[in-house]
């Protein structure tokens, strides 16, 4: 049994765990750079600033100014490290999902699955 079957095989059996808040996953990934060094309460208010901005996507943060970003997520901490590390953040996913989609297209490899979905 690969790591795959026994993850949907969980997932069958206890479905969706939610142990991280977040709407999406760009968010959970945005949320667990910004509570680093800090609590959760600054985090929230941290992401509000963002969702307020629409700033909430990897798209939008790599088109955002990082004074402004940083301006943003201030009540986070840490504002201007962690402005920097988003943006890298953002650059990476969005790489990796482009990288992904082509070498994917037409394909049904187990490793395709991982990237495009949970289950």
């Amino acid at each position: 049994m690969d790591l795959m079957q026994i993850y949907r095989q969980l997932y069958k059996k206890y479905g969706p765990q939610h142990w991280w808040p977040g709407d999406s996953r760009e968010e959970i990934i945005i949320g667990a750079i910004l509570t680093q060094n800090t609590n959760w309460k600054n985090v929230e208010r941290a992401i509000e600033n963002l969702k307020k901005n629409n700033l909430i996507d990897f798209s939008s943060i790599l088109k955002t100014r990082g004074s402004k970003l940083s301006q943003l997520i201030k009540p986070a901490g840490h504002h201007n490290q962690k402005a920097k590390k988003l943006k890298l953040a953002a650059e990476f996913f969005t790489t990796q999902a482009e990288q992904n989609s082509a070498a994917c297209s037409g394909t049904k490899s187990s490793a395709c699955e991982v990237t495009s979905s949970p289950h």
